[in-house]
């Protein structure tokens, strides 16, 4: 849709992580790295899942104003429930006693497979799988705007906001927070044709 000397958009984005995906438990193939792709501006350019790892849902609706200029606007809400699991999760103890009566300190990735490891190297049935993934689900609501304002010689001002209310924070049930994020930034672009002139 064109107004004056703007062009606008409207985005949506859903995206669905199960549980266990990317979550290794083996350390060297647990995948960490989640950057978002050279040119990408939101969440559907980043590879290899979400940016909040496994166990999480996400929808997003997003207004983009494009002028003829280079001039971009951008306004948003997503919403983004995120269960307990997290990348790299580790439960620490002791170990059962050994025929000398002595411990160890024991570490058992929390992955499916955690009750049978749990069962094996500590053995008093304390703690399992489902009491350490019995959390509340975390949920954010998320409003976020954009701009981007192009200069001279192949500069541009760029500055956003981002104000997240997340319930049941830290997956405490009823604990709530409040995330305010300010981004400004100065890019330069290299333009081999603007350049050439």
């Amino acid at each position: 849709m064109h107004v004056h000397d703007f062009r606008f958009s409207l985005s949506a984005e859903y995206s669905h992580v199960d549980r266990w995906t990317y979550n290794r438990w083996q350390p060297w193939l647990t995948m960490y790295q989640r950057h978002v792709l050279t040119g990408g501006y939101r969440s559907f350019d980043t590879p290899l899942g979400h940016p909040e790892g496994g166990d999480v849902d996400s929808a997003e609706l997003r207004l983009t104003a494009l002028s003829r200029r280079g001039t971009r606007l951008e306004v948003g809400y997503s919403y983004t429930a995120k269960g307990p699991v997290y990348l790299g999760r580790i439960w620490t103890g002791q170990s059962k006693p050994d025929g000398d009566g002595n411990t160890q300190t024991v570490s058992i990735p929390v992955y499916y497979d955690f009750d049978y490891w749990y069962g094996r190297l500590v053995g008093d049935g304390k703690v399992t799988l489902d009491g350490l993934l019995g959390s509340a689900v975390k949920h954010t609501h998320a409003l976020s705007a954009a701009l981007s304002w192009p200069l001279p010689h192949g500069f541009e001002a760029d500055a956003g906001i981002d104000i997240r209310v997340i319930m049941n924070a830290e997956h405490i049930e009823g604990k709530r927070a409040l995330e305010t994020v300010w981004k400004t930034g100065l890019v330069w672009r290299y333009d081999k044709t603007r350049n050439s002139k």
